[in-house]
């Protein structure tokens, strides 16, 4: 599409202010130094007000048109995400584990470059609100704003923004009616295991091997929990554990996101598919997922935490501490057991197997481990 010839006049000095925006990247609401350059630059352009500290380090600028008219909003955020930058140029991240991976500074640039060209020529009726928004990687620094009376403090009427989209041919603008972006929140799960030597793995509780397990069966709820034509993804993005490589750790941590879009997002604000998605993975954690049965012989707590709001609610699962011996296992088939409570199904499946290791006179070890084994395999 053609460039309006003063815009394309700025060039060179938007490429300089990306570069620099691109350079000192700032996380959530810390955005002190970027929103002290975006200040600098529009009392150059000469706007007419500048409302700073909006959501911590926020700001709206004012710019009257000519005549009366609404007041229309433009939006661009400013933080960046905690991504250490390889690549090496003469604009690089000057702040380590922090980079302008997702454009930010671009959005940055573009509104500067709006806001220069619309206070240079004023060519409009009613008034423009340059909103300049911190935290849109996390912590909902939009709502933020919103909440502190944006809106009504300068009667914005509408709002109008644009994100940056690499697989789109340059020149090209995509809308659409009803929301364009999904709604999204974060997840977080802990894992307590029994850590121990690699070579006696049967001694430990293996929390790698749960929270592969967990990771395979989240994935199951977009195919078979929710609906088809949902637009719905659940990706996990982080899974930390162990310090080397003989040794089973006794923890792990999971983390990732749930971005969701589902028609009835519209008129719903908590909607069927967050609800089935939480639901869904409450059951998940809740259930048998080790593949050994190991959380059925020893102590384990699986714990989730909420991270944004509609997150999951905590949880915990304890099962009994200490191997269930034979003799134990034996009571506890029977009937006679108080201290530890398994699901009907699972005693089931474990008189059964004790059965079996009678019949073959087994030792209590191997008659426990042959137990739990022919449990996984019932599964």
């Amino acid at each position: 599409m053609p460039i309006i010839n003063r815009i394309a006049e700025f060039h060179e000095d938007m490429k300089e202010w990306r570069q620099h925006l691109h350079s000192i990247p700032e996380l959530t609401f810390d955005c002190h130094k970027t929103s002290a350059f975006v200040i600098e630059r529009l009392r150059e352009f000469g706007v007419d007000e500048i409302h700073e500290g909006i959501a911590k380090t926020g700001l709206v600028a004012i710019i009257n048109g000519q005549g009366e008219g609404p007041t229309i909003g433009l939006r661009a955020d400013m933080d960046a995400l905690p991504i250490t930058e390889i690549r090496d140029h003469a604009y690089k991240s000057q702040n380590p584990g922090k980079m302008h991976a997702c454009g930010h500074d671009g959005h940055t640039t573009m509104l500067l470059g709006a806001a220069r060209y619309l206070a240079e020529t004023r060519n409009f009726k009613g008034r423009v609100a340059l909103i300049f928004q911190p935290a849109e990687e996390g912590g909902g620094g939009g709502e933020v704003m919103c909440k502190e009376g944006i809106m009504n403090r300068f009667d914005i009427a509408q709002v109008y923004g644009v994100h940056n989209a690499p697989n789109i041919p340059l020149g090209n603008f995509l809308a659409n009616s009803g929301p364009v972006m999904a709604a999204a929140d974060s997840f977080e799960i802990r894992i307590a295991g029994r850590g121990g030597h690699g070579a006696s793995p049967e001694e430990t509780i293996d929390p790698v091997m749960v929270a592969v397990n967990i990771v395979q069966m989240l994935q199951t709820i977009t195919s078979r929990n929710i609906n088809a034509l949902d637009n719905l993804v659940i990706s996990v993005t982080q899974i930390h554990t162990g310090t080397i490589d003989n040794i089973i750790p006794s923890d792990a941590f999971i983390n990732g996101t749930h971005l969701r879009q589902p028609a009835e997002y519209r008129s719903v604000g908590r909607t069927l598919s967050q609800r089935r998605i939480l639901a869904r993975g409450r059951s998940l954690l809740q259930g048998r997922i080790h593949p050994r049965g190991q959380a059925v012989q020893r102590r384990t707590v699986l714990q989730e935490r909420t991270v944004l709001q509609g997150g999951w609610a905590p949880q915990r699962r304890a099962f009994p501490q200490g191997k269930l011996q034979t003799s134990a296992l034996m009571e506890l088939l029977r009937g006679h057991s108080s201290s530890v409570h398994l699901p009907t199904h699972q005693t089931a499946l474990y008189r059964e197997s004790a059965a079996r290791c009678q019949t073959r006179s087994l030792p209590p070890n191997a008659a426990n481990s042959l137990s739990a084994a022919h449990l996984i395999q019932r599964r």
